[in-house]
Order: C-alpha cells, then sequence, then structure tokens
C-alpha cells in the first residue's frame, strides 16, 4: 500500500539571519516541539510562513503550538520559559520591543472552549487584550478593552521606538465612533496605548474594513502595522477605503493631526537619516 502524506499544511521555513557588519549568513531552522503548521503565506512583515519569532540576539524564539497557544522557547537552554494560554494573532504578532526585553501579544480572553479551537467560541463575540512578556517569563495584560466593550478584535501592532507607546488596529462593538460608511460592516480603527497609565487612546484612522461599499468594493485586505518615526513622534499609516485601494496617512497622535501622503501605495517603513 502506498503511504499519503498530508500535504495540506506546510513545514515552517527556516529564518535567515544576514550580518549586515561581517556579512555572515546563518540559518535558524524551525525544529521546536509541537510547532504549529500552516499554508504558505508570504506576507510583508508577517511571520504566517516560518512561524517563529527571535528576539534581536536570537537566543530567544516565539511561536505557535498545535493547540493554539504561544510558546516562548530558550533555545540555549532547550526548554520553555512560558507559554501564552490562546494566543490568536499570530501572523501579524508578537512583536519583540527595540531594546529585546520583552514582547507584546494579543491574547483571547473570551469563553473558553475544548483546547483544539480556543480561538473561535459560538457563544460570545470575540474578546482579545494585549499581553506583555518578559524576558524572564513573567506575563502582564496591558489592555481591558473587554470591560467596556462587548466585542473587541485586534489587528496588527507596534512598538514605539522608546517602548512606551503601542499602536494597534482594533475594531470594538459598540463602536462608539463616527457612523459607518453604507455597506460597511465594520472597520478597525487607530488606538494608541500608552505603557505607563494603560491608557487607550482611539482615533478616527480607519485601518480595515469589511463589507460591501456603495461602489461595489470588497472586503479590504489587513492594514499593515503602524509605523513609528524613528523620534517616536509621529505614525506612518497603511489605511484602506475597501475598494480594494488603500493610501498612506501620517499622523501626528499628540497633536491630534493627520494628513494623506500617498494613494495607492502601500507604506512598509520609515527611513532614519544617515549619520
Amino acid at each position: 500500500n502506498e503511504k499519503k502524506t498530508d500535504t495540506s499544511l506546510a513545514t515552517p521555513v527556516s529564518v535567515i539571519a544576514l550580518n549586515i557588519n561581517t556579512g555572515s549568513i546563518d540559518e535558524y531552522s524551525p525544529n521546536y516541539p509541537n510547532i504549529y503548521k500552516s499554508d504558505p503565506l508570504l506576507t510583508w512583515g508577517r511571520y504566517a510562513f516560518n512561524q517563529t519569532v527571535y528576539d534581536p540576539s536570537m537566543n530567544f524564539v516565539v511561536y505557535p503550538d498545535k493547540d493554539g497557544n504561544l510558546i516562548f522557547w530558550d533555545r540555549q537552554q532547550k526548554r520553555e520559559i512560558t507559554r501564552l494560554v490562546s494566543a490568536s494573532g499570530f501572523g501579524y504578532g508578537p512583536r519583540w520591543s527595540d531594546d529585546g526585553t520583552k514582547f507584546v501579544s494579543d491574547v483571547y480572553v473570551g469563553k473558553m472552549i475544548p483546547p483544539k479551537q480556543p480561538w473561535f467560541d459560538p457563544e460570545k463575540l470575540w474578546q482579545e487584550e494585549l499581553f506583555v512578556v518578559t524576558r524572564d517569563g513573567v506575563a502582564t495584560q496591558l489592555t481591558y478593552l473587554s470591560k467596556d466593550y462587548s466585542d473587541v478584535d485586534l489587528g496588527p501592532y507596534s512598538w514605539s521606538p522608546d517602548g512606551q507607546y503601542i499602536a494597534f488596529w482594533v475594531r470594538v462593538k459598540p463602536d462608539q465612533l463616527p457612523d459607518l460608511p453604507v455597506g460597511v460592516d465594520w472597520v478597525r480603527r487607530l488606538a494608541i496605548l500608552n505603557i505607563q497609565t494603560k491608557k487607550v487612546s482611539f482615533y478616527c484612522i480607519q485601518g480595515d474594513i469589511n463589507g460591501q461599499n456603495p461602489n461595489g468594493g470588497k472586503y479590504s485586505r489587513m492594514s499593515e502595522p503602524p509605523i513609528w518615526s524613528p523620534q517616536g513622534d509621529k505614525l506612518l499609516i497603511d489605511a484602506r477605503n475597501g475598494n480594494d485601494g488603500n493610501f498612506a496617512i501620517i499622523v501626528d497622535p499628540f497633536n491630534n493631526k493627520a494628513a494623506k501622503v500617498a494613494e495607492g501605495l502601500i507604506p512598509v517603513g520609515w527611513l532614519n537619516s544617515l549619520p
């Protein structure tokens, strides 16, 4: 009898690290216990293909397991440091802080159901929160949006350069911001978390949307993570119009200003000036 192999899910691929100072190249194979396998998806800035997120030292890695947990692994000692149960957002997170001392991830906090599918609960609306995990494995909840909203769906997020803020996309119900466009079911909006005060500020900056718009547009693709300026005082945003189009917006969140700077382009980074 011919042995059949399940090829519906891809084996995670290696990460290649290039040292720009020496030119050396290192390969990091994803040979970690119970690592989750998924269909290949190559997208700028996301991890859905290789399924591994390394800290700047490359000594620690975060990856999803087959039961929907997020595993924090010490590569040197070959041991699990901690895990986040039902971390639903792997693909655009987790995200390490610039100094490599901690990472942030979104975690599903709604009513738990069988561990094989913790990301879906037919009896309760979607509820996610942001958690931060230090290198010694201490996890702390950062947001408590589900106390005020029945439905909280987090999108991509990013650290400010100084580690004091996290910018992220979020959809909440009930949505208390301006009315949705005709034919749109929901929209993710820009929000910023102050790490010290735990205050979340919402902005009328639209990310990806869901539903048919008046022009017959389809569901938009997910917006890319907000991009901080090197000084940490502005954001470059990938906004969506729901008609398979997008435009770039520069946001000054601390002075409540915003300006559209380009259309039909996806921002992927903010270049720093050369010394």
